[in-house]
């Protein structure tokens, strides 16, 4: 709301602290990048999509979703990659349902 309103700095301060109270909340993470870009900090969007990626990778074994991955394909710069996988590591499921 306050992202509408004019206020992207305050939007961010509470999307900052959404995304920590929740990393599993995708849509706080997308939010924080969205704010991000709209203040003109593309790296602070590119990272905390590589911060959110490897947690989820980390932490569940997934991938952000394809709404998610639109929007960091989206992001300025050259294209997102990360290590890759050891081989002998199963590949992750394409999305998980968190509670």
């Amino acid at each position: 709301l306050l992202e509408t309103v004019g206020k992207p700095e305050q939007a961010l301060v509470y999307a900052l602290r959404a995304a920590a109270a929740d990393p599993a909340d995708e849509e706080a993470q997308r939010d924080l990048i969205r704010l991000y870009l709209q203040l003109g900090r593309p790296r602070e969007a590119r990272e905390a999509y590589v911060r959110f990626e490897r947690w989820l990778r980390d932490e569940f074994g997934a991938a952000p979703s394809p709404e998610t991955v639109a929007l960091a394909t989206s992001l300025p710069g050259p294209p997102l990659s990360l290590p890759p996988r050891s081989s002998s590591s199963p590949a992750p499921p394409a999305r998980v349902s968190l509670p």
